[in-house]
C-alpha cells in the first residue's frame, strides 16, 4: 500500500516490481526494451504535465541504468533543465549527469543553461549545475564556464566551494596549461576553514605533484602540518571513521608526501617524524581502516629517501602481517615486502618461511602477489630455482586460473634476462611451450626465434645447433600432440639448422617425411602449417629437389589451397623445382646494397612540400666532417617491458646453472670469447680508436671496438673455491628441495643508501618542530597556513637564484657541499649508436643538471673526464657526446651532454628508478664542478 501511494504511479510501480521479479537477464532485457518502446511513444505527446514528464524521465533513467540506451530522452532532460521548478531542474541535471559524457555532442546545448545557473542566487541550482558540469565538461566548453567556476571558489557555501574545486581539478586534467591560473586558487583552497574543501584540493595536488614534483617542494611543510593536525584529532568528529580521524585524507596526504620526498633527502627529513607518528597510531587501533593507512605509510616510507628507524619500523610491521592468520594482512605483508626488497634485499631472508607458505597458499590473489615478489628478487644465482617453481605452478594450476597468463610472461622474461647458458634457456622455453602452448603469444615465439638465430656467430654455435636439432627431432618422433607455438619454433629451427647438422641425404629425407606427417595435424593456425612447409622446402632444396612422393603430395595439395599464404609457398617451390638453376638465394640482390638515401622518392617529397633526405643530419649514416649529435628520437623502439634489469646477458655472460648456495663470480664472455674489461676510447678526435684486430664498422661509419683481436682475448680466471662467498639459508623446505635455491644471492644485491641520523638545522625543522599552533580547521585555520604556502613561493624563488647551477636538481643543496652518500659501482657499457637511441627513447627515468664554468669548455675534455668515472664513450661530435655505463651491475645508465661556451647540460636516463641514478648524476656534476670552478 505504501509503495503504491500517490507519489508513485501504477506504471512506475509495475516497472520496478517486474524488474525485481525477473528470473534471468534475458527476461529483464525484454522488460526494459518494452518500457523503452513505450516511453518513446509517450514522450511524443504534446502538453505533457510536469508531473508526468518527471515520471517519464525517471523511467528513462531506469532504462539507462540497466544497460540500454535512452537516447530518446536526452533532449527532454536538456530542455527540462531550463524549468523554473527547482525539483524538475534538479531531476533534469541528474538525468543529464547520467545520460551524457564529455564525449557526447549534446552537452553543448547545456552550456547556456549552466552559465545561467552557475550565477544563480539559489544554492541548490548552483550545486546541481556544478555536479553536471564536472561530468560533461570537455576542452571545448572550458572557456565558456571557467570564469563563473573560479568565482564560486570563494562562495560562502562550503559545499559549493568543494564542488567548484572538483570542477577546477577537472579543468586541469583536460587542459594542463590552466595549472598556472589555478595553482594560487588551489593553495587557498588547501587552507580553507572547512576540511572538506581541503580534502577536495588534495586530489588536485596529487595530480600536479605527480606530473612535476619539483614545482611543489615548498608545500612539504604545509602537507606535514595538515597531516599532523589530522592524526592529533583536531578535525571535527564527523570526519572520523571507526575512531580513525579522516583516513582517506590521511592516505591522500601520504601519497603526495611520497611523491615529494622521492630522491630528495632534504624534503624527506621534514616527513620522518610525522610518518613515525602516523604509522604507530594507525597500527595501534588494530582495525582494517588502520591497516590501510599503515600500508600507505609503508609505501611512502619506501618511496622517500630511506631513513633507518622508519625502515626498521616498516620491517617489524611487515613481519607481524606475515605471521598472522588473516590472509588480507598477509597480502599486505607480501606487498610491503616486495616494496622494501628494493631498499635492502636482506629483509627477504628473514621471512623465507612465510614467503614459501604464501607461495603454497590456496588463495589465488595471495599466491599471485608472492609470485610478483619472487619475480622482483630474481638474480643470476636463483633464477633456476624460481623458474622451476613457476613452471611447477603453471603445470599444476587449473586451466581457468588467472595466474597462468602472467606466469607465462614472467617465465619468458626471466629466462631471457638471467639465462645461465643457451642450453638451459632452450630447455626452459621448450618446457614452457609444452606446458602452456595455448597461452604462448606470437611476441614470445618471435622473441625466442630471434634469440636462437642470434647465436650463429658464437664459438659454440655448432654444438648448440646439434643439441637443438636432436632435441626437436626427438619431440617430433615421440609426441602425439604438439601445440602451435612449439611446432612453429621447431619448424623454424629445423629449417634453419637442419641442412647444417644433417649433412647426409638419408637423414634429411627422414626429417622431411616426419614433417610431412605433421601437415595433417589439426593445428589452430594456418601459420603453423606454413612454417612446416617452409622447413620441408628448405630441406628439399638442400638435397637438390630429389624426387620424393611426400613432397609431391604436399605440392599437389597446398598449391590449390584456399589459404593464399600456403598456396603461394607451394607454387613458389614448384617453380624452383622446374628451374634447377634458380634457388631462393639467387632472388636476392647479390652484391647490391640498398640505397639508404631513397633518392627515388625526392621528387615525390618535393611535390608534397617536404625536404630531401640529408644524411648529415642523422647520427646514423654520418659521412660528413661537420657532425652534430641529434637529440631527437633516433627511431621508434620496440615494445618496451619495464624491468629492473634491461641488459640481455644471454649471449654475453655464461653463468653455471647452480641451485646450491655457493656463489661464484661470473666471467665476462662475449660472442668472440673471454675479453678484458673495455677501456674508454681516447678523446681527441671525432672517431673512436681502431681496434687491433678485425675492424667492425657501424652503419654510420663509426669505428667500433666490439670485436676484440685474438691477442686481446684472455683465458677465464679460475675462481679460488676457498674464497667463494657462501650464503647460508636458514630455512629449508624438505618437501621441495628446489626452494632452497630461491633465496640464493639475495644478500649479494646492492642495497640503497639509508640515512642513519638526521641533522636538522634551523631552516629544516622536523615535523615536531613545526609550529602546531595552527587553529583547527573548524576555526580560522586559513591564516597561518595561507601565509606559509603563499609566501613560501617567493622564498623558494630567491633560494633557487642563490643556488645557481644545481638548483633544478638539488633544490635544497649547496654548491660547496655537494657530496655522494651512495656507494655504487660504475662499469663501461659497450653499445653502438642505434642501440643507444632505442634505449634512450624507451627509458623514462630522466635526471638533468646544468653546470656553469669559469672557462670555455671542449667536448673532448668533458668526455674524457666522464670516461674516467667508468663510462663508455659511444660517440663524440662537435659540442655533444653520448656515453653509457652499467650501474651496480644491473641498471643501464645513458648520459648525454651538450657543451655551450661556459655551460654544460647533462642528461642521464636509466633503465630503472634508483637513488643510485641520482647519486651518479650528483657525482658526475660534482666532479666537473670541482674541475672547472675556480
Amino acid at each position: 500500500g505504501v509503495m503504491s501511494g500517490s507519489h508513485l504511479s501504477k506504471e512506475l510501480f509495475d516497472l520496478i516490481k517486474s524488474i525485481g521479479e525477473a528470473r534471468s537477464k534475458q527476461e529483464e532485457d525484454k522488460i526494459i526494451l518494452n518500457e523503452a518502446h513505450s516511453l518513446v511513444e509517450k514522450m511524443k505527446e504534446k502538453k505533457i504535465p510536469d508531473k508526468k514528464m518527471k515520471e517519464y524521465l525517471i523511467r528513462a533513467i531506469y532504462v539507462e541504468l540497466l544497460g540500454h540506451s535512452a537516447s530518446f530522452a536526452h533532449i527532454t532532460a536538456i530542455n527540462m533543465s531550463q524549468s523554473k521548478s527547482l525539483k524538475l531542474k534538479r531531476l533534469a541535471y541528474l538525468a543529464c549527469t547520467l545520460f551524457l559524457t564529455e564525449k557526447s555532442t549534446a552537452q553543448i546545448l547545456l552550456v547556456a543553461t549552466m552559465q545561467k545557473d552557475l550565477q544563480s542566487k539559489v544554492d541548490l541550482e548552483v550545486s546541481a549545475a556544478l555536479t553536471t558540469l564536472c561530468k560533461v565538461v570537455n576542452s571545448s566548453i572550458i572557456e565558456a564556464v571557467m570564469e563563473p567556476v573560479y568565482k564560486l571558489l570563494n562562495h560562502k557555501n562550503s559545499l559549493i566551494r568543494k564542488k567548484a574545486v572538483m570542477v577546477a581539478h577537472k579543468f586541469c586534467i583536460l587542459n594542463p596549461s590552466l595549472i598556472d591560473d589555478i595553482d594560487t586558487k588551489m593553495k587557498r583552497a588547501l587552507c580553507d576553514k572547512d576540511p572538506c574543501i581541503m580534502g577536495a584540493s588534495l586530489n588536485y595536488f596529487y595530480t600536479v605533484v605527480k606530473a612535476n614534483p619539483n614545482r611543489y617542494k615548498d608545500l612539504v611543510s604545509s602537507f606535514v602540518v595538515i597531516l599532523k593536525q589530522i592524526i592529533e584529532h583536531r578535525l571535527p568528529k564527523e570526519y572520523d571513521f571507526h575512531r580513525m580521524p579522516a583516513p582517506w585524507i590521511q592516505m591522500k596526504l601520504l601519497a603526495i608526501l611520497g611523491l615529494l620526498g622521492q630522491y630528495d633527502q632534504s624534503a624527506s627529513e621534514n616527513m620522518y617524524e610525522v610518518l613515525n607518528l602516523t604509522i604507530r597510531r594507525a597500527d595501534d587501533l588494530g582495525i582494517n581502516i588502520g591497516y590501510a593507512i599503515v600500508y600507505q605509510c609503508l609505501k611512502t616510507i619506501i618511496t622517500i629517501y630511506p631513513y633507518k628507524s622508519l625502515i626498521e619500523l616498516s620491517v617489524n610491521t611487515i613481519s607481524r602481517f606475515l605471521n598472522t592468520d588473516n590472509k588480507n594482512l598477509k597480502y599486505v605483508g607480501i606487498t610491503g615486502l616486495s616494496l622494501i626488497v628494493g631498499i635492502n634485499p636482506d629483509f627477504v631472508l628473514n621471512h623465507q618461511k612465510s614467503i614459501l607458505e604464501c607461495l603454497e597458499d590456496s588463495d589465488e590473489t595471495l599466491k599471485g602477489k608472492t609470485i610478483d615478489l619472487l619475480y622482483k628478487m630474481t638474480n643470476f644465482k636463483n633464477v633456476s630455482a624460481i623458474v622451476e617453481k613457476f613452471l611447477h605452478y603453471l603445470k599444476t594450476s587449473p586451466a581457468d586460473s588467472t595466474l597462468r597468463k602472467d606466469l607465462v610472461y614472467k617465465i619468458n622474461q626471466l629466462s631471457e634476462r638471467f639465462a645461465a647458458n643457451k642450453t638451459w634457456y632452450i630447455n626452459t622455453i621448450h618446457r614452457l611451450f609444452e606446458i602452456s602452448g595455448d597461452l604462448i603469444t606470437p611476441e614470445i615465439t618471435n622473441s625466442f626465434i630471434r634469440l636462437i638465430s642470434e647465436s650463429d656467430d658464437d664459438t659454440d654455435a655448432v654444438s648448440f645447433r646439434e643439441y637443438a636439432i636432436n632435441l626437436y627431432l626427438g619431440i617430433i618422433k615421440s609426441s602425439a600432440v604438439i601445440s602451435d607455438a612449439l611446432m612453429e619454433v621447431m619448424s623454424f629451427v629445423i629449417g634453419l639448422y637442419g641442412p647444417m647438422v644433417l649433412k647426409e641425404e638419408k637423414g634429411l629425407i627422414n626429417v622431411i617425411q616426419l614433417l610431412a606427417k605433421w601437415t595433417e595435424a589439426p593445428f589452430n593456425s594456418e601459420r603453423t602449417k606454413g612454417l612446416i612447409l617452409t622447413a620441408i622446402f628448405k630441406l628439399h632444396q638442400t638435397i637438390k629437389y630429389s624426387k620424393l612422393p611426400e613432397v609431391d603430395l604436399l605440392l599437389s595439395k597446398f598449391s590449390r589451397s584456399r589459404n593464399f599464404e600456403l598456396a603461394q609457398r607451394a607454387q613458389e617451390h614448384l617453380r624452383f623445382m622446374h628451374k634447377p638453376g634458380v634457388s631462393p638465394e639467387m632472388l636476392a640482390l647479390s652484391g647490391a646494397e640498398p640505397e639508404e638515401s631513397l633518392s627515388f622518392l625526392n621528387r615525390y617529397v618535393e611535390q608534397k612540400g617536404g625536404e630531401k633526405y640529408d644524411e648529415t643530419k642523422t647520427l646514423i649514416g654520418l659521412k660528413s666532417t661537420e657532425r652534430k649529435l641529434v637529440t631527437l628520437p633516433y627511431h621508434i623502439p620496440d615494445k618496451h617491458v619495464p624491468h629492473r634489469r634491461e641488459a640481455n646477458p644471454l649471449y654475453e655472460k655464461e653463468v653455471p646453472v647452480d641451485t646450491h648456495l655457493v656463489v661464484n663470480v661470473p666471467q665476462k664472455i662475449t660472442k668472440t670469447g673471454y675479453v678484458q674489461a673495455p677501456t674508454p676510447n681516447p678523446i681527441g678526435s671525432t672517431t673512436a680508436v681502431q681496434p687491433k684486430g678485425p675492424k667492425a664498422i657501424n652503419k654510420g661509419g663509426i669505428s667500433s671496438t666490439d670485436i676484440p683481436s685474438p691477442d686481446e682475448r684472455i683465458p677465464p680466471k679460475k675462481e679460488n673455491p676457498a674464497k667463494a662467498k657462501k650464503v647460508i639459508v636458514p630455512i629449508k623446505d624438505e618437501k621441495d628441495p628446489i626452494s632452497e635455491g630461491i633465496f640464493s644471492g639475495i644478500g649479494d644485491l646492492v642495497s640503497a643508501p639509508v640515512l642513519e641520523e638526521t641533522k636538522f638545522t634551523k631552516q629544516d625543522k622536523p615535523a615536531s618542530s613545526i609550529s602546531t599552533s595552527v587553529p583547527t580547521p573548524s576555526m580560522a585555520s586559513a591564516n597561518l597556513l595561507e601565509v606559509d604556502i603563499l609566501d613560501e613561493t617567493k622564498k623558494e624563488e630567491s633560494k633557487e637564484e642563490s643556488l645557481g647551477v644545481l638548483a633544478d636538481v638539488f633544490p635544497s643543496g649547496n654548491l660547496g657541499e655537494v657530496h655522494s652518500t651512495q656507494k655504487f659501482s660504475v662499469k663501461p657499457y659497450k653499445t653502438v649508436t642505434e642501440d643507444f637511441g632505442a634505449k634512450w627513447m624507451s627509458y623514462e627515468n630522466e635526471r638533468n643538471v646544468t653546470i656553469l664554468s669559469s672557462q670555455n669548455l671542449t667536448n673532448s675534455d668533458i668526455g674524457q673526464k666522464i670516461c674516467d668515472r667508468g663510462f663508455y664513450l659511444v660517440s663524440l661530435l662537435e659540442n655533444e657526446g653520448i656515453l653509457a655505463c652499467f650501474l651496480n651491475d644491473s641498471a643501464i645508465c645513458l648520459l648525454h651532454f651538450i657543451v655551450s661556451g661556459k655551460s654544460i647540460a647533462i642528461t642521464i636516463k636509466a633503465s630503472e628508478k634508483s637513488i643510485s641514478t641520482e647519486e651518479l648524476l650528483r657525482s658526475v656534476s660534482t666532479m666537473l664542478q670541482q674541475q672547472y670552478f675556480h
